[in-house]
Protein backbone atom coordinates (compact mmCIF):
# COMPACT_ATOMS: atom_id res chain seq x y z
CA UNK A 1 0.00 0.00 0.00
CA UNK A 2 3.13 2.13 0.31
CA UNK A 3 2.78 3.12 -3.29
CA UNK A 4 -0.42 4.77 -3.29
CA UNK A 5 0.70 7.42 -0.31
CA UNK A 6 0.29 10.95 -1.40
CA UNK A 7 3.74 12.94 -1.53
CA UNK A 8 5.37 9.66 -0.50
CA UNK A 9 3.50 9.91 3.22
CA UNK A 10 -0.19 10.39 3.58
CA UNK A 11 -2.57 7.89 2.43
CA UNK A 12 -6.02 9.40 0.60
CA UNK A 13 -8.87 9.29 3.03
CA UNK A 14 -12.61 10.25 1.32
CA UNK A 15 -15.28 11.17 3.40
CA UNK A 16 -18.61 11.16 2.26
CA UNK A 17 -22.00 10.23 3.39
CA UNK A 18 -24.33 8.36 2.05
CA UNK A 19 -28.28 6.36 2.74
CA UNK A 20 -28.14 2.76 3.49
CA UNK A 21 -31.82 2.82 3.59
CA UNK A 22 -35.13 4.04 3.14
CA UNK A 23 -38.57 2.85 4.77
CA UNK A 24 -42.20 4.10 4.38
CA UNK A 25 -42.35 3.69 8.25
CA UNK A 26 -40.42 3.96 11.53
CA UNK A 27 -38.45 0.56 11.44
CA UNK A 28 -35.90 1.70 14.26
CA UNK A 29 -34.98 4.63 17.41
CA UNK A 30 -32.22 4.81 15.32
CA UNK A 31 -34.37 6.26 11.79
CA UNK A 32 -33.69 9.79 10.64
CA UNK A 33 -37.00 11.43 9.07
CA UNK A 34 -37.96 13.66 6.57
CA UNK A 35 -40.99 15.03 5.63
CA UNK A 36 -41.59 16.71 2.29
CA UNK A 37 -43.57 19.53 1.27
CA UNK A 38 -46.57 17.62 0.40
CA UNK A 39 -46.26 16.41 3.43
CA UNK A 40 -45.17 12.92 3.06
CA UNK A 41 -42.42 11.65 5.65
CA UNK A 42 -39.66 8.92 4.67
CA UNK A 43 -37.68 7.44 7.33
CA UNK A 44 -34.04 6.40 7.08
CA UNK A 45 -30.52 5.91 7.80
CA UNK A 46 -27.76 8.09 7.14
CA UNK A 47 -24.12 7.08 7.50
CA UNK A 48 -20.82 9.77 6.71
CA UNK A 49 -18.50 7.14 5.96
CA UNK A 50 -14.37 7.64 5.37
CA UNK A 51 -12.95 4.94 2.85
CA UNK A 52 -9.32 4.65 2.06
CA UNK A 53 -8.61 5.48 -1.44
CA UNK A 54 -5.95 4.38 -4.27
CA UNK A 55 -4.79 5.92 -7.70
CA UNK A 56 -5.86 2.63 -8.79
CA UNK A 57 -9.40 3.24 -8.24
CA UNK A 58 -9.40 0.79 -4.65
CA UNK A 59 -11.57 2.36 -2.26
CA UNK A 60 -11.76 0.64 1.53
CA UNK A 61 -14.47 1.83 3.58
CA UNK A 62 -13.54 2.11 7.48
CA UNK A 63 -14.75 4.16 10.54
CA UNK A 64 -18.58 4.44 9.50
CA UNK A 65 -20.41 7.12 12.03
CA UNK A 66 -24.37 7.02 11.95
CA UNK A 67 -25.81 10.18 11.94
CA UNK A 68 -28.92 10.13 14.61
CA UNK A 69 -31.73 12.71 15.14
CA UNK A 70 -32.67 14.77 17.79
CA UNK A 71 -35.81 13.95 19.46
CA UNK A 72 -38.60 16.39 17.56
CA UNK A 73 -36.35 17.97 14.70
CA UNK A 74 -35.91 16.95 10.99
CA UNK A 75 -33.09 15.72 9.71
CA UNK A 76 -30.71 18.40 8.69
CA UNK A 77 -27.58 17.02 6.90
CA UNK A 78 -25.35 20.16 7.18
CA UNK A 79 -25.61 19.84 10.81
CA UNK A 80 -25.93 16.23 11.25
CA UNK A 81 -23.09 15.58 8.53
CA UNK A 82 -20.71 17.90 10.27
CA UNK A 83 -21.46 16.70 13.59
CA UNK A 84 -21.07 13.01 12.56
CA UNK A 85 -17.54 13.52 10.95
CA UNK A 86 -15.92 15.00 14.21
CA UNK A 87 -16.90 11.70 15.89
CA UNK A 88 -15.64 10.15 12.53
CA UNK A 89 -12.29 11.60 12.73
CA UNK A 90 -12.13 10.95 16.69
CA UNK A 91 -12.77 7.07 15.71
CA UNK A 92 -9.97 7.39 13.22
CA UNK A 93 -7.09 9.08 15.61
CA UNK A 94 -8.11 6.46 17.96
CA UNK A 95 -8.04 3.10 15.92
CA UNK A 96 -5.19 4.37 13.50
CA UNK A 97 -2.97 7.26 15.50
CA UNK A 98 0.33 6.94 13.56
CA UNK A 99 -1.34 6.39 9.98
CA UNK A 100 -1.03 9.80 8.09
CA UNK A 101 -3.97 10.91 6.53
CA UNK A 102 -5.20 13.43 3.65
CA UNK A 103 -8.65 13.89 4.13
CA UNK A 104 -10.74 14.58 0.66
CA UNK A 105 -13.98 15.90 0.97
CA UNK A 106 -16.71 18.12 -0.68
CA UNK A 107 -17.68 21.58 -0.06
CA UNK A 108 -19.53 20.59 3.05
CA UNK A 109 -16.47 20.19 5.20
CA UNK A 110 -14.31 23.25 4.83
CA UNK A 111 -15.39 25.53 7.45
CA UNK A 112 -14.51 26.18 10.80
CA UNK A 113 -15.53 23.12 12.73
CA UNK A 114 -14.10 20.60 10.79
CA UNK A 115 -9.90 20.94 11.36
Amino acid sequence: MREFRFLGKYYFVAVDATGTHTFGHKHCEHCLTKTSKNGVSIWFHYVPEAKLATSSGLAIPFAPEFIENLPGRDFEKQDCEQKAFSRLAAKIEEYFPRLPVCILADGLYPNKNVS
